[in-house]
């Protein structure tokens, strides 16, 4: 059990020193808002078309909704991982992007009946691009202007769940998650003249911090179709009905209010030239150091519905919808749109309790539509997608519910309209699922011999 613990431990603290660490995916449309909002729900849920308000499992963690935290069974660690690459093209070019990197990092723990918590830090936004454009004015001077942005929002969150048994066949529980949300964007923009000999080219940087708290708060309701309806006592009926494969229909819906991110800007803006090989500064026209300014986040609400049986099988839909027109930040580059998000996915599981590597593997099939938040020109920034994953047994029958989700996502944002850049891209997350079941014999239970 010692070994166990210090592994456990290990990977938990390697993975906070390399999260922080990472690379990110690229994107030019990051350049908008606070950047491209990244999924929160992890490598098992993707798989899935993105299920997550009725998403609710014994050994996967659903950081989404907290109300899925009651139904944890095992102390559970789950690392992950996602490498992405991506075709990018305009009506004239076309280039290829890719990266991997460490996503995010999560724990969930049992805690007296009914009850359970979670804990880890998720990703909330990235922002990673390099833009330029040219324009010929009146007297046929070239201009071109240069823009970069890097960087990613994090929460860091806690959860809280309870379940309360309305009856023998009904559950309902609820749940919150606190966070804090921190991080820094760097953004660049650069007018330059075609002749940076004889004149003179501006530049502005700037550097943003976040840090903040923000709460989302959860709601699950669980019905058994098939279950008694009243508690059995006897022994071998116990024994009989666990045997069964119940039906059951669990409702899930989630939020977050509008937040006032405070967060502080750092900003340069001054005039350089370029001789040879260096760029000399002539003057700086304005510099702000670690402003307060609030960014305004929106609120948020999901729905969604899963029919299962807990173990072979599991249907669900989910539906997000997002106030972005209530966001407000340091650009006005271009104003946000509400979204609005649709997923669905199947799940199967060949033999719950049966023997072969093939048959005890999960089998995840899943799709979704995001009308996005961006409107350029006119023209919405689309993106869908289909999913595919695996949740791969690490143990032997009967030795622990260890897992290794992996998950596959393919699919296309945007369009080649209007000038606009088209992205097709897939995506791979890894989910390394560790938990106390019978194979790593309770991490935190307190020995009584030495």
């Amino acid at each position: 059990m010692q070994a166990c613990a210090i592994k456990f431990w290990a990977i938990f603290l390697l993975t906070i020193v390399g999260i922080s660490a990472q690379a990110q995916e690229v994107s030019p449309y990051s350049r908008f808002g606070i950047g491209d909002i990244s999924s929160p729900n992890f490598a098992a849920s993707r798989s899935l078309g993105g299920l997550s308000a009725a998403f609710r499992s014994p050994t996967n963690i659903n950081a989404t909704n907290p109300a899925s935290y009651s139904f944890i069974k095992y102390a559970t660690l789950e690392v992950g991982l996602q490498a992405a690459n991506k075709w990018m093209r305009t009506e004239e070019n076309s280039y290829t992007a890719g990266d991997a990197f460490l996503d995010y990092l999560a724990m969930a723990f049992p805690l007296g009946k009914n009850q359970g918590i979670s804990f880890g830090i998720v990703p909330f936004s990235s922002m990673a691009y390099d833009l330029q454009s040219s324009t010929i004015d009146s007297l046929n001077n070239t201009y071109t202007r240069l823009y970069s942005g890097k960087g990613r929002t994090y929460d860091f969150y806690i959860g809280y769940s309870k379940a309360a048994v309305i009856k023998y066949r009904q559950i309902l529980s609820f749940g919150a998650n606190m966070s804090y949300r921190f991080g820094q964007m760097r953004y660049g923009e650069v007018l330059a003249l075609a002749d940076n000999n004889t004149s003179l080219s501006a530049r502005r940087n700037s550097n943003l911090r976040v840090n903040d708290l923000s709460i989302t708060v959860g709601t699950q309701y669980r019905i058994c179709f098939s279950c008694p309806d009243s508690v059995l006592k006897d022994p071998e009926l116990i024994k009989l009905e666990a045997e069964k494969n119940h039906v059951y229909l669990t409702l899930g819906a989630y939020g977050g209010t509008p937040t006032n991110l405070n967060s502080t800007v750092s900003s340069v803006f001054d005039r350089f030239y370029v001789s040879g090989s260096s760029v000399v500064t002539v003057d700086t026209i304005s510099s702000t150091n670690e402003a307060k300014v609030k960014l305004g986040l929106p609120a948020q609400f999901g729905l969604g519905a899963t029919l299962s049986d807990d173990h072979k099988w599991l249907v669900g839909i989910d539906v997000k919808y997002t106030f972005w027109n209530g966001f407000s930040g340091i650009s006005d580059a271009a104003p946000l749109e509400n979204s609005l998000r649709f997923g669905a996915g199947v799940e199967l599981l060949p033999s719950y309790n049966g023997k072969g590597f093939l048959r005890r593997t999960q089998y995840r099939i899943g799709g979704y539509y995001d009308n996005g938040f961006l409107n350029i020109d006119n023209q919405r920034i689309v993106e869908y997608g289909m999913t595919f994953g695996l949740g791969i047994p690490l143990k032997p029958k009967d030795k622990g519910e260890e897992r290794l989700n992996i998950g596959f996502a393919a699919g296309s944002r945007g369009t080649t309209s209007n000038g606009l850049l088209q992205e097709t891209f897939i995506r791979v997350s890894v989910g390394f699922l560790i938990n106390a079941s019978s194979g790593y014999d309770n991490w935190f239970k307190k020995r009584k011999y030495d």
